[in-house]
């Protein structure tokens, strides 16, 4: 199974890594990206992605670029989404956000799932909230891998 993780903070992204190792074992084939253009460039130049486990809130480019900037976009993730609809990538997403809300509170995460949900069928798969005290988003995780890989 080959994932694709696009997530810009370091820990949260190990963590998910090793969530998913813990879970698929040597058949995960991991990919990481940590900014809007990076995931991008991967999603259009990687093939046979069965999965993208998506940040929402993360910069436009890597710290690594000449644009680079530690200033995260509120709805990268929706570009990102916007450009695969655009370009007809249906591969499943799973959105992981350690937010609640977005845009200074002014856009909730219950008001972005049904966003997502309306706008980007068929290949949004969900939200995982994502907390790194608590465990449910491991459990959340697993239950879509298991699904997955059951073919339902």
């Amino acid at each position: 199974m080959r994932i694709l993780i696009i997530e810009d903070e370091h820990d949260k992204r190990e963590k998910i890594k090793k969530q998913v190792e813990v879970l698929i074992g040597t058949e995960a084939v991991i990919e990481e990206r940590e900014s809007l253009r990076g995931g991008l460039k991967a999603i259009l130049s990687l093939s046979d992605l069965d999965l993208i486990l998506l940040d929402m809130s993360m910069p436009s480019f890597d710290l690594t670029d000449e644009f680079g900037s530690e200033d995260p976009e509120s709805f990268a993730g929706i570009e990102i989404m916007s450009q695969m609809k655009l370009r007809e990538i249906n591969v499943p997403v799973l959105v992981v956000t350690q937010y609640k809300s977005f845009e200074k509170g002014s856009v909730s995460l219950e008001d972005l799932i049904e966003k997502m949900t309306s706008e980007f069928k068929p290949f949004f798969k969900g939200t995982i909230y994502y907390d790194s005290l608590l465990e449910g988003w491991k459990k959340q995780l697993s239950d879509y891998l298991e699904e997955t890989r059951k073919g339902t």
